[in-house]
């Protein structure tokens, strides 16, 4: 049971964030998305001080990336929170926690100015390592106790593996808090045993310390002013913001701006931009791009899926089989996080490859191996609404028009879309296309109509061997 004020409201108000941020878009256990992040106010050196919104120094420290993330902050801040509270005074307390957040997000915009910086690890650390120095030299003073002991051990390896697997954790940010708190304790005691601080101490400590954080912004500016890889995170933070929006041309103009500004030709630059040209029907172009991400990645699942999609879209179906045949046997995980976490995305991921894989077949006329391949998504993830509808295009091809017309349907309720069609909602028109055939088979003329005029009204355009009305 946590006591402490100061720390029991820190720690509500880190799970009261997240909260928020799975309510704008993120996933309870796994990764919220970093644009959900840098909206609710991560810090990055391109907005932090390229566009000097300072504030996110503050806000980032209240953010979390994901689930574990999350609990293991609170969970250690709760441990031993109330001892740092008691020994250092609330007013200390929360001046260093501040201080040592605020000290890790700059260091860590030193460290790589493009890196996304979020977590309370470098502010929870700063105040360990202010007690650790107290403690070190007021001998009567509190004290840890061994599973206390054991617990920080744990949350310091924590997180050191996580600061070089996460793409928004970084070691750079938990040394300089941890220092940084160090230094505000030396400030403040320096090396004897006081009680108490006296007012004029505490005010020149507190200058001094606080001069440090224009000093560290002076110096994150001369390190993001004119940096290629800065430059080239805002062009692909532009050509996010166009895709998100499907202005896929002006997207590519961003991509081949960051392209060239970038020193490294054989970036993810290339995965995003054959992504983008895939949408825009330039699918020689994608796979030339994609090709070349391939030779430096060769074992990237994402960029093997990409090529598998321009091939299909080039009439390559064997060859697109092949790309996903080689996903299937990437062998993940590869950090702590998906250790951790990654069991289900894994199978996630699979599923979707082998919906891929029988979708490809089914343009080949492999129908009966596109059901075993359909059986297995469905096996791997049950509430995959394409599997259904694939499986469900098997049975079309099959004329099993009843079991066919049960997989649409099953996809469609699964997406929301039979509750949302007066909402005005976006989905797909391939489940409504596709049960429209399988509802005219079966002599139900008025729903196949319903469907029909639905599937018109949507995004959907059907590859040639696809079944017709």
């Amino acid at each position: 049971m946590v006591k402490s004020r100061i720390t029991s409201a820190t720690c509500l108000f880190c799970v009261l964030v997240y909260i928020l941020e799975i309510l704008l878009g993120g996933n309870v256990v796994f990764n919220i998305p970093t644009e959900t992040l840098l909206n609710l106010g991560a810090s990055n050196g391109p907005l932090t001080i390229g566009q000097a919104q300072y504030g996110r120094l503050i806000s980032c420290i209240f953010l979390h990336a994901y689930l574990l993330h999350l609990a293991l902050n609170t969970y250690v801040l709760i441990d031993f929170g109330p001892l740092a509270e008691a020994s250092l005074g609330r007013k200390l307390y929360s001046f260093i926690f501040l201080f040592s957040g605020i000290v890790g997000a700059l260091t860590s915009i030193l460290y790589n100015p493009t890196q996304t910086s979020v977590g309370a690890s470098a502010a929870i650390l700063g105040l360990l390592g202010a007690l650790i120095y107290k403690t070190w030299f007021e001998k009567d003073g509190a004290r840890f106790s061994r599973p206390q002991l054991v617990m920080l051990c744990i949350f310091l390896l924590y997180s050191l593996l996580l600061g070089f697997t996460s793409n928004v954790i970084d070691n750079a940010a938990h040394l300089g808090g941890f220092f940084a708190g160090m230094i505000t304790c030396a400030a403040f005691f320096g090396r004897g045993s006081a009680k108490t601080i006296s007012a004029r101490r505490a005010l020149i400590a507190s200058g001094l310390l606080l001069a440090l954080i224009p000093a560290l912004i002076y110096a994150d500016t001369k390190r993001v002013n004119n940096n290629p890889d800065v430059v080239v995170s805002i062009y692909r933070k532009d050509a996010q913001k166009f895709r998100m929006k499907d202005d896929f041309a002006q997207a590519l103009v961003k991509l081949n701006a960051a392209q060239e500004a970038s020193p490294n030709k054989v970036s993810s630059i290339l995965l995003d931009r054959a992504e983008i040209l895939e949408q825009l029907d330039q699918h020689e172009a994608a796979l030339k791009d994609i090709n070349l991400w391939l030779t430096q990645n060769k074992d990237s699942v994402e960029g093997l899926r990409t090529k598998s999609y321009i091939l299909h879209k080039l009439g390559k179906e064997e060859a697109a089989i092949q790309c996903v045949n080689l996903a299937l046997d990437v062998n993940p995980p590869s950090t702590i996080l998906d250790f951790l976490s990654g069991t289900a995305k894994n199978k996630r991921n699979q599923a979707g490859f082998y919906n891929d894989r029988a979708w490809f077949k089914l343009g080949l006329g492999q129908i009966k191996e596109a059901l075993a391949d359909c059986d297995q998504a469905l096996s791997l993830n049950g509430q995959m609404t394409t599997a259904y509808d694939t499986r469900g295009t098997a049975y079309l091809m099959l004329k099993d028009f009843t079991q066919a017309e049960k997989d649409f349907s099953r996809s469609l309720e699964l997406s929301g879309a039979e509750s949302n069609r007066k909402k005005g909602d976006t989905e797909s028109g391939a489940a409504y296309y596709h049960r429209a055939i399988a509802r005219s088979a079966l002599g139900d003329k008025d729903g196949a109509k319903e469907d029909m005029d639905r599937f018109k009204s949507l995004d959907y355009k059907p590859e040639p061997w696809e079944p017709k009305p």
